[in-house]
């Protein structure tokens, strides 16, 4: 709620009335360094929405249910104040990414949910639940990859297999369905590489360990369920 000076706060209202908060050669750049930039400007009208308001947060309305890392979506019509134009990668100026808060309760931080890959799960969880009603319960699965959880038999569904590009890493990530019919990412391949990079003293016993991934990515694990370290690997966790 203090991350921001009065001085500073005074700068960064000059600048938006100015109309210079986004650069012309930034308006429109969906490079990995505006993407980056965008979000330390949404960070920085965040903290002086936060501080005007005496410690609200800019978000949307959204269910108790909701997953979350897609439960805190930003409301540009709350920040029209403190921020000269919506980014060119947001959703809502025709970009392929919501922003999102996480740690709302200590430390309100920005971070990205990929949109194509949220709507790519939910288009297949459609079409896994219309196989299993139309195959008296049957799951269109392979393997089993954890405990109730199955990699997706795709032939069985007469689709190509569908990979999900990782926001962290060069891999490609694969969806798996729980028994229940519901579909998620499977990210125990980045959270692993997280591990390996940091060491195993980065984990806490009790820890969700898609923190991991929070902590060192500007992106949120969308579509996903939480994982545990057990046998010295991450496992997603049973929570239905």
């Amino acid at each position: 709620m203090n991350k921001i000076s009065y001085g500073f706060m005074s700068l960064f209202l000059i600048i938006f009335t100015s109309g210079c908060l986004y650069p012309d050669d930034m308006r429109g750049d969906k490079s990995p360094g505006a993407i980056k930039e965008s979000v330390t400007l949404v960070q920085t009208a965040v903290d002086a929405y936060q501080q005007a308001s005496g410690g609200l947060i800019p978000i949307k309305n959204s269910e108790m249910d909701t997953p979350i890392y897609e439960k805190y979506t930003i409301d540009f019509n709350k920040l029209g104040a403190y921020i000269g134009q919506i980014p060119a990668v947001a959703f809502e100026n025709g970009g392929n990414y919501y922003f999102v808060l996480v740690n709302v309760e200590e430390d309100p931080t920005v971070k990205l949910m990929d949109i194509v890959s949220f709507q790519k799960i939910n288009a297949l969880e459609r079409e896994i639940l219309l196989y299993i009603s139309g195959n008296n319960g049957a799951l269109p699965k392979g393997e089993e990859v954890y405990e109730n959880w199955y990699s997706i038999d795709f032939s069985l569904l007469g689709q190509k297999r569908l990979q999900i590009k990782s926001p962290y890493s060069e891999s490609f990530l694969s969806p798996i369905v729980h028994t229940s019919g519901i579909v998620k990412i499977d990210y125990g391949i980045d959270i692993m590489k997280v591990i390996e990079n940091y060491g195993e003293e980065s984990i806490n016993t009790d820890q969700d360990l898609r923190e991991l991934l929070i902590e060192t990515s500007i992106f949120v694990p969308v579509k996903s369920n939480p994982y545990d370290w057990i046998s010295e690997e991450p496992v997603i966790r049973n929570m239905f």
